[in-house]
Order: structure tokens, then sequence, then C-alpha cells
């Protein structure tokens, strides 16, 4: 696994533009706008687990397979995923989901994750790079 977590430095309330702005780069690609869900299961067990109304995700099941989810930086309990970065309003967590990877497959998955940041409409910033297997945060 790939995995990235981003930042998005923008306020929790600027959801709707947040996701129309994802939306508008994911159908100019041909893809289908993001889901909305509610968070089912366990995220990292024997840690209690934070309460969300809802988050967004979309995927690609073919090879180069890849994932990405949006949620917000504070749940429902008013406790911040990262409490370092309360300027955070949503994280983006991208996943290169299905490796091995062509030198060519690798390099158009960072040119797509790329240009979804730079959809964003707001600054991002770096906030964790996954190791292999490990939980997210």
């Amino acid at each position: 696994m790939e995995a990235v977590e981003y930042g998005v430095v923008c306020r929790p309330d600027d959801e709707k533009t947040l996701v129309k702005h994802i939306d508008s780069f994911l159908g100019s690609l041909g893809y289908r706008k993001m889901y909305k869900s509610i968070p089912a299961g366990l995220r990292n067990p024997g840690k209690p687990e934070p309460r969300y109304s809802h988050y967004y995700w979309q995927m690609m099941k073919d090879h180069p397979k890849w994932f990405f989810d949006l949620y917000p930086n504070v749940d429902l309990n008013g406790a911040a995923r990262f409490p370092h970065n309360l300027e955070i309003g949503w994280t983006l967590f991208t996943n290169k989901s299905d490796p091995p990877y062509s030198a060519a497959d690798s390099a158009a998955l960072d040119a797509f994750f790329l240009s979804l940041r730079e959809s964003l409409g707001f600054p991002f910033v770096l906030l964790h790079t996954y190791q292999p297997k490990e939980n997210r945060l």
C-alpha cells in the first residue's frame, strides 16, 4: 500500500465547496462523483472509535487501482484526528491500492493524485505517509 494523508486548510463548513471541486475534477476525467457514506466498522482496533456523521470516497476497481476518501478532521465528539493541525477542516487520504505497479502506472497515479489535490480549491499540507501495513491514524 502506498498511502498518504493530506490536510485541507479550510473550515469544516467548506464541505460543499470542497466536494463540488472534487466532483468536478472527477467528472472532467469521466469518473463518477464521490460517494457519501456513513462510517461503519473498526478503523483501528484497540483505540476509541471516532464518530462521524458521514465521509466521502471514490475508487478505481480496475488496475491500476486507487482509492481516496475525505473525512472531517474533527469528529462529532469534538476530537481532532490531527490535533496539531486544527487549521485543517478535512483530511484527504490517497491510496495506490494494489501494487506492484509498472513505472508508467505509478507515474500516472502520482499525476492523478497531484491533480486531485490541486483541484481542491484550498491549500493542502502533507500530514502523514503510511508505511506498509500501518493502520490509519
